[in-house]
C-alpha cells in the first residue's frame, strides 16, 4: 500500500537525485528503520533545497562572483550540507525569506538527524518521521529563491513553448507559484504570465487554448487564498481572458465567490455589456452555485429580460432557471404588471424568442391569452417582429394554436384574426 507522502513525491517537481533519496526513506520507514528513514529524509530535503539555489536565477543583491561561489560550496560533497543549513539559519538572507519558526523547525530537526546519524540515546520512531514529512509538505514552498519571480516565468514560457515541451505535459510546478513572489505583487505577477501566454499565442483568448485555461483552472484548484484573490482581481480587469474562462470552464465562477461585490456587478450589467452571448449560461451557473443571494434573484431575472440579447437559455439551463422562479418573472413582468414589458416596443422585439419559449413550456392562461390579443389586435409597426413570430408559432403548433382559441373562448377574449384562422 502506498504511503501518502509517496502520493505527494509523486506529484512535485523535484530532481531524481532527490527523489532517490526520499525513496529510500520511504522504503526503510516500511521496514520500521525509523532512524535511517528520518536520516534519508533530511538529506532528500536539503538536496531538494539545494538543487532550488543551484537552478535558480541570481537574487537581486547578490554579484554573480558571489552566486558562482555559492554554487561552488554547494556542489562540494564534504561541505555543502553544513553550508547549507548556514544559508536557511541566515537572518539577513538575500537567498530566503525564512520566517524565524521556520529557522527554529530546521534546528530541531537538524538536531534529530544528528541523532539519527551519531548512534545517540534520544528514542526516534514512526511519529518523527511523520512529523517531518508534514513539516516537509506544508513548508517546502516556503524554500522558494528570493528572485525566482523571474526564474518561474522562464519555466512557465518553457513549459507553454511546444518547440521546447509537448502540450499537455504535467505542469509540475505550479504549486511554486503562490510563494514566488509577495502577496502585493502576485497580481501583477499574474498579468506577466498572462502576457507570456499571449506572446507565445495571441490567440488563445479569442479562439481557446485548452492546455492555457487547464492552467489558469489548476492555480485556483491549489486553494490557496491569496492566489485566488490575485487571481479574480487579475481576471476582473481582462475580459478577454474571464470570457474563455467563463465559456470553457463555467464551474471556475465558483472561485469568483469570495468577491460577491463583482459577482452582482457582473450579473447586473458586466456580462450584458462584455459578452452578452453568454448571458444565459452565465446566469445559470451563477444560480448553480448559490451565488446569487436568494432575494436577489429576481432581480437578476427582471436584468436578464431588459438586458439580455435575443437568445433563449438552452434546456440545461433553462431547468437551472426554472427551478429559481424564472418563469414566474416572465410572467409576471412580461404579460401581468400594469406596465408590462410588451408595451415597450424594443424589449418587445428582443423578448419575442423568450416569450414563445414560455408558450411551449407553460400552460396559457387568461393573464398571457389576454395580453397578446391586446398586442396582436393594435397591431402597432414597432411590435410586428413579435407578431409575425407569434404568427408563425402558432400556424405551426396546432396544439398551442387550440389551447390558445380555448382560453379565448373561454374568458371572452376576441381571438386575433391571425390566429384565429384555419
Amino acid at each position: 500500500m502506498r504511503h501518502y507522502f509517496e502520493e505527494w513525491l509523486d506529484k512535485i517537481d523535484v530532481s531524481e537525485s532527490a527523489k532517490n533519496i526520499m525513496n529510500e526513506a520511504i522504503v526503510c520507514y516500511k521496514a520500521s528503520a525509523y532512524k535511517s528513514s528520518l536520516l534519508f529524509s533530511y538529506v532528500g530535503f536539503q538536496t531538494i533545497v539545494r538543487d532550488r539555489i543551484l537552478y535558480s536565477q541570481v537574487p537581486n543583491g547578490i554579484q554573480d562572483g558571489q552566486w558562482r561561489d555559492i554554487h561552488r560550496k554547494l556542489r562540494n560533497d564534504d561541505i555543502w550540507d553544513k553550508y547549507l543549513f548556514d544559508l536557511i539559519q541566515d537572518k539577513n538572507s538575500l537567498i530566503f525569506s525564512l520566517a524565524e519558526d521556520i529557522q527554529t523547525q530546521i534546528r530541531y530537526w537538524k538536531d534529530r538527524r544528528n541523532d539519527c546519524a551519531h548512534g545517540k540515546n534520544n528514542l526516534i520512531d514512526y511519529s518523527h518521521v511523520e512529523s517531518f514529512w508534514h513539516f516537509i509538505r506544508s513548508n517546502l514552498d516556503r524554500f522558494v529563491v528570493s528572485g525566482s519571480r523571474k526564474s518561474i516565468l522562464e519555466r512557465i514560457r518553457t513549459h507553454f513553448d511546444v518547440t521546447l515541451t509537448a502540450p499537455g505535459k504535467e505542469c509540475t510546478f505550479i504549486h511554486l507559484i503562490p510563494r514566488a513572489v509577495d502577496e502585493i505583487e502576485l497580481t501583477s505577477f499574474l498579468e506577466e504570465i498572462h502576457d507570456i501566454l499571449e506572446e507565445l499565442d495571441g490567440t488563445y483568448t479569442l479562439f481557446t487554448n485548452k492546455h492555457y485555461m487547464d492552467f489558469w483552472v489548476s492555480l485556483f484548484k491549489l486553494g490557496d487564498t491569496k492566489l485566488n484573490k490575485s487571481l479574480v482581481e487579475m481576471m476582473k480587469n481582462n475580459d478577454d481572458l474571464l470570457r474563455v474562462i467563463i465559456e470553457t470552464r463555467p464551474e471556475s465562477l465558483l472561485y469568483f465567490a469570495i468577491d460577491p461585490i463583482f459577482i452582482r456587478n457582473l450579473w447586473y450589467e458586466k456580462m450584458y455589456k462584455s459578452f452578452s452571448i453568454l448571458s444565459s449560461s452565465i446566469l445559470s451557473n451563477l444560480l448553480r452555485n448559490s451565488l446569487i443571494p436568494f432575494e436577489e434573484i429576481d432581480e437578476a431575472f427582471v436584468q436578464y429580460l431588459h438586458k439580455s440579447d435575443d437568445d433563449i437559455p438552452n434546456e440545461n439551463e433553462l431547468v437551472i432557471l426554472v427551478d429559481n422562479g424564472y418563469f414566474d418573472v416572465i410572467k409576471r413582468e412580461v404579460f401581468q404588471k400594469k406596465f408590462p414589458l410588451l408595451k415597450f416596443e424594443r424589449l418587445a422585439k428582443k423578448l419575442k424568442r423568450k416569450i414563445i419559449q414560455y408558450i411551449i413550456k407553460n400552460k396559457l392562461d387568461d393573464v398571457v391569452v389576454g395580453a397578446l390579443c391586446k398586442l396582436i389586435d393594435a397591431n402597432k409597426e414597432g411590435y410586428s417582429e413579435l407578431i409575425e413570430a407569434l404568427r408563425i408559432f402558432f400556424e405551426q403548433n396546432n396544439e398551442k394554436r387550440d389551447e390558445f382559441l380555448r382560453v379565448c373562448n373561454r374568458s371572452g377574449f376576441i381571438p386575433p384574426f391571425s390566429i384565429n384562422k384555419k
